[in-house]
């Protein structure tokens, strides 16, 4: 059973991006061919958001990797927030994510999309954001 354990543990960990909990970008591309085989065959509708942070690279030059990565964690769990439970959050690379939609159409993709769009927006980053 511990063998067992260990397999799942690592199979999980090798889908999931350490840092954002988020799909692998492997794991999400191959999420994306079968979420399109059943698609053609069902003709069942879902949408896909792309989700890029402005301006990220500024975040990681001036205040160090260290914020950009506490960045990135708090908007993949705003993201999640609004999400529901069979949508796919995917992490790309860098501050370059997906949203996969499940069994969604545009009347389901838009509403997502809106709350997603205004995450960041505002937020404090740095020693702002510590009270320093």
């Amino acid at each position: 059973l511990s063998q067992l354990t260990f397999l799942v543990s690592l199979v999980k960990k090798s889908a999931t991006d350490g840092l954002t909990g988020a799909v692998t970008r492997k794991v999400g591309e191959r999420m994306l061919d079968a979420m399109f085989a059943v698609a053609r065959r069902g003709n069942t509708p879902f949408s896909i958001l792309f989700i890029d942070l402005d301006r990220f690279k500024s975040i990681n030059d001036r205040f160090g990797h260290g914020a950009g990565d506490d960045v990135l964690r708090d908007v993949t769990t705003s993201i999640r927030a609004v999400a529901r439970r069979p949508d796919v959050l995917v992490r790309r690379g860098g501050a370059a994510l997906v949203l996969v939609v499940a069994g969604g159409s545009t009347a389901v993709g838009v509403p997502c999309g809106g709350p997603c769009k205004g995450l960041a927006t505002g937020r404090a980053i740095g020693p702002a954001a510590s009270g320093v």
